[in-house]
């Protein structure tokens, strides 16, 4: 008997060592997969579980963002789904997002994303599907915050630390980015899907890329004739917007003190985004302009040349302009400066003409002088 007690003390003895290293490996490998994100299998994990998704780093670019957190004002109504392998399944939020995957909101639903690189945070309201990598926006409306661009089917926006706003019709497919804070350039683009996943690149349209300022939004289509003319955002559209991102856990709140403040300025002098707006103006298209034609074209855009450059017409000025800084339909307030490079007009049919003088290297455009 005592023997026998003997060998069991020893099998329990082995029996837990042997449960402590399973759940030692099980702690590792649930560790790793929490880290890593979660990837397609033939059917998806349950949202109580890990999901088993290939080990990734972040030095392999693969992760690009987090789902930081979920807010409903209906918990009866379809939440947020991530496109795993073709099968879209319910998520919840710390979850790590690869580039490529598919982000879906359904209505009454709203989520925030952080993007890693780019050290931003985006606002997915009800009914909104986006691809990660960048941030491709299929449908829906969304809020930016950060400097993180955004493609749609027609159109980009570049930003420089900005907060902004996209709508993308579900059924026209317009495109609408409106500014709320700094400023976004706005480029023609056209979107193919590859394998399974969205690829943008530059296309030729017939409108140019402008830039959008505070308080400024612009509207577009796939059939755009010409260059979409920005106007003022309506003040009860940043009131609609203020009210839907308050309850959104994280960014919503400092989304919401900015719409506030914008809100608020409007309310303070109603014309006062009108008159700001008529401030700015766009820079003309000099490349391949005589000298005398692009001061003409400088002067009527309510611009002027940096000291530099119009130095070069000091001469006989039978020159003709390459390049410029900033470039074409970039906004500008009305009375600032703007570089240009110009060669003799004898050596611009040359394959590599010489620059004249200066280069635009390291120029920063001054804005109104005041009086």
């Amino acid at each position: 008997m005592v023997v026998e007690r003997g060998m069991l003390a020893d099998v329990a003895m082995n029996t837990r060592g042997l449960a402590r290293c399973l759940l030692s490996a099980l702690s590792v490998a649930v560790s790793s997969t929490a880290v890593s994100g979660c990837a397609s299998a033939s059917k998806p994990a349950p949202v109580s579980a890990p999901c088993p998704r290939p080990q990734v780093t972040r030095g392999s670019s693969a992760i690009v963002a987090q789902l930081e957190s979920i807010a409903s004002k209906d918990p009866n109504t379809a939440g947020v789904w991530v496109n795993w392998g073709g099968e879209e399944i319910p998520v919840r939020p710390g979850m790590w997002l690869k580039r490529g995957d598919v982000v879906s909101t359904g209505q009454g639903a709203r989520v925030v994303l952080k993007f890693l690189e780019e050290n931003a945070e985006v606002v997915l309201q009800g009914d909104t599907k986006v691809e990660v990598g960048s941030l491709f926006t299929w449908f829906g409306n969304l809020f930016v915050s950060g400097r993180l661009n955004t493609s749609t089917k027609y159109a980009e926006g570049a930003v420089r630390g900005t907060k902004y706003h996209v709508s993308v019709d579900k059924a026209s497919s317009r495109v609408t980015f409106s500014v709320i804070e700094g400023a976004v350039t706005v480029s023609p683009v056209a979107a193919t899907v590859v394998d399974g996943h969205v690829q943008v690149s530059p296309t030729q349209a017939k409108w140019r890329p402008f830039t959008l300022v505070r308080q400024q939004r612009a509207v577009l289509t796939g059939d755009q004739k010409v260059p979409p003319a920005p106007a003022p955002i309506p003040p009860a559209q940043v009131e609609e917007w203020r009210k839907d991102v308050a309850t959104v856990p994280g960014v919503g709140k400092e989304l919401a003190s900015e719409l506030a403040k914008l809100s608020a300025a409007e309310a303070a002098a109603p014309a006062a985004s009108s008159a700001e707006l008529s401030q700015y103006v766009y820079t003309p298209d000099l490349t391949g302009a005589s000298w005398a034609a692009a001061l003409r074209s400088v002067s009527a855009a309510g611009l002027r040349l940096d000291p530099e450059s119009a130095a070069l017409g000091k001469g006989d000025a039978k020159l003709r302009i390459v390049s410029q800084d900033p470039v074409p339909r970039t906004v500008l307030e009305r009375g600032s400066t703007l570089c240009v490079v110009a060669v003799d007009s004898a050596q611009a049919a040359k394959a590599v003409p010489a620059p004249v003088a200066h280069s635009c290297a390291g120029f920063k455009s001054v804005g109104p002088q005041k009086k």
